[in-house]
C-alpha cells in the first residue's frame, strides 16, 4: 500500500506493507524516535501506531538546547 511521508521537509511517497507501524517508519528512514514527534495524518502519534493505506505521516525534529 501507498502512503505519504514528510521527512526533513520533503514529501514522498512510499510503499509499506499492510500492519507496518509508524515506528517500522522510522527504523526504514534510519530515525531516532527520540528525536522526532510522529504526526499521523496531523495528529501527534504513537510509534505503535498501524498505518492505512492513503496515509500521511510526518516526521518532526525536536530541537532543544541550552
Amino acid at each position: 500500500m501507498e502512503i505519504r511521508v514528510v521527512s526533513n521537509r520533503r514529501t514522498r511517497a512510499v510503499q509499506v506493507n499492510k500492519g507496518a507501524s509508524a515506528r517500522a517508519m522510522l527504523s526504514r528512514l534510519g530515525l531516532n524516535g527520540e528525536t522526532v514527534i510522529i504526526k499521523l495524518n496531523g495528529k501527534v502519534a504513537h510509534p505503535d501506531e498501524i498505518l492505512s493505506a492513503g496515509d500521511l505521516i510526518e516526521f518532526v525534529g525536536i530541537i532543544y538546547g541550552g
